[in-house]
């Protein structure tokens, strides 16, 4: 192969990533290093490429990672959607918030990128809401279907040897607003509300 044709694959592989929705990622395994390199490399030439489109490339070198969106009417016109705007359930909408607070405390405490979590953790979070009398173990089963859900959408990753452990993808920053994560409190109080409604005991225990 030309360098020439090497080149091309090269920047072939990058867009095409990118135009399935997929996220590439700056830390992430040794596929997703190389496209960044990749992508970082003929920068330029990606950008051009998509702007024929009407997509706009995202590149957040402090967090790291791209991703694309459509061009407002302002950039060009209105770009296409990549992905199908869906509805997210009250309790995965609330674990995303989560998620995204645990990874905002994390930063502020330790220097190093990888935010890695053990489940436990993340549903004492959850179970924080809630008062005594709640019906513990439907809850948790509905948790880990919802965490599988937010694993599907590529924000959570289980850690290789050990899959009670997961790791806070950075691209939920750019999915969870920090206005939301900002209006956590009102968020909390409205969970523990459909919370107590939800798991409370069956068997008679108190959700008051």
């Amino acid at each position: 192969m030309s360098l020439l044709e090497e080149a091309n694959t090269e920047l072939s592989d990058v867009l095409i990533t990118l135009l399935k929705g997929t996220w590439i990622l700056r830390h992430g395994d040794a596929k997703q290093q190389r496209l960044w390199a990749v992508l970082k490399k003929r920068l330029k030439a990606v950008s051009n490429h998509l702007e024929l489109l009407r997509l706009k490339l995202i590149v957040d070198d402090v967090e790291g990672f791209a991703h694309l969106r459509g061009m407002d009417v302002e950039e060009g016109g209105e770009g296409p959607r990549l992905t199908v705007r869906t509805q997210l359930p009250y309790r995965v909408s609330y674990l995303l918030v989560m998620l995204r607070k645990m990874l905002d405390e994390y930063d502020a405490t330790d220097g190093s990128h990888r935010c890695v979590v053990s489940t436990e953790v993340i549903f004492d979070r959850i179970r924080l809401a809630l008062k005594d009398g709640t019906n513990k173990a439907r809850m948790e089963d509905e948790f880990r279907a919802d965490l599988k859900k937010i694993k599907d959408m590529g924000f959570i990753t289980p850690v290789a040897g050990d899959m009670d452990m997961v790791e806070i993808s950075r691209v939920i920053k750019a999915y969870v607003d920090a206005a939301l994560v900002g209006s956590m409190a009102e968020q909390l109080e409205m969970y523990a509300q459909h919370a107590r409604e939800r798991y409370g005991d069956d068997e008679g225990g108190s959700s008051e």
